[in-house]
């Protein structure tokens, strides 16, 4: 496993991210970088991308668990877009079914969340979003020890949540 990464969450728009450009993140489909999606995102949104790709399109399979939220999916349904919301909430469901069905962990219940996001408030308090911050105590109380994120179109990882 990369740099001792053993379970990931990914937030809402990395999901997103992965919805949308999944047949060049997860299978290197080519094509994709000619697409306008692609080109449209600019230099550092390829390079973001092509992060992703490296980090999921191993030939050997995702070297990690990856941990979506039932909260993702309850962002999705607020999609304007029908079409769109239709995508995204298919892909999410799918990706969500994937985690589960693999998942040793119970998942925690809304008490338990807000519980964890109650011990860690001084270290939350930064995010001024609460499902933000909701997401990450989820993230806590399922071990994960990675929270992957998009900041501005930027993709960052964040080890270490068990410390908190």
């Amino acid at each position: 496993m990369p740099c001792g990464i053993h379970r990931v969450f990914l937030d809402t728009n990395v999901v997103q991210a992965l919805e949308w450009l999944g047949a060049f993140i997860w299978y290197g489909d080519s094509s994709v970088l000619e697409s306008r999606k692609f080109r449209d995102g600019g230099e550092q949104s390829q390079a973001d991308f092509l992060a992703l790709r490296n980090l999921f399109g191993s030939p050997r399979g995702v070297p990690f668990e990856v941990v979506v939220s039932q909260r993702t999916l309850t962002e999705f349904q607020a999609t304007p877009q029908p079409d769109r919301r239709f995508a995204l909430l298919t892909y999410g469901q799918d990706l969500y079914d994937w985690h589960v069905e693999a998942d040793d962990h119970p998942q925690p219940t809304d008490g338990e969340v807000a519980l964890a996001l109650g011990l860690r408030q001084s270290h939350l308090s930064a995010l001024p979003d609460e499902l933000d911050r909701e997401l990450i105590g989820e993230a806590v109380m399922r071990d994960c020890d990675t929270f992957l994120l998009s900041i501005g179109k930027r993709f960052f990882g964040t080890k270490g949540l068990s410390a908190w």
